[in-house]
């Protein structure tokens, strides 16, 4: 298989566990993660989705590793550091949040925008 079919068959892959991950189909998302995972085991995107899969499960503690992970396989990534700070603040863990945050790099003015305003808001929660 050519690598721009597999690069197709990841995006494919990553869009269906996005869309049901909106649809509110946690378990599946798991799996489908899980099942990107095993095929990419350094995707960091996979990671990020199968984190918020088990935050949204209820698994909050293996949802914030998998988002570390993320991290660690992506430190570019920016929506990791992101929605790791938000799990972090919906624990109670503010300071730590707005630590993660400050150490990610957006990558464009969208994500710029996004830090700056969660920053504020972290700030201020503090």
């Amino acid at each position: 298989m050519s690598d721009m079919s597999n690069e197709k068959d990841l995006y494919e892959l990553n869009l269906q566990a996005f869309n049901l991950y909106m649809q509110g189909k946690f378990q599946e998302c798991l799996s489908l993660n899980d099942y990107i995972i095993s095929l990419y085991p350094y995707h960091a995107y996979a990671y990020k989705g199968k984190g918020l899969s088990l935050v949204a499960l209820g698994k909050t503690e293996e949802g914030i590793k998998c988002l570390q992970e993320a991290i660690t396989h992506n430190p570019h990534f920016f929506d990791a550091y992101h929605d790791l700070a938000i799990v972090l603040y919906e624990q109670g863990q503010t300071s730590l949040a707005l630590e993660i945050l400050n150490k990610s790099t957006p990558n464009n003015p969208e994500e710029f925008l996004a830090k700056k305003n969660l920053v504020v808001f972290l700030t201020k929660e503090i």
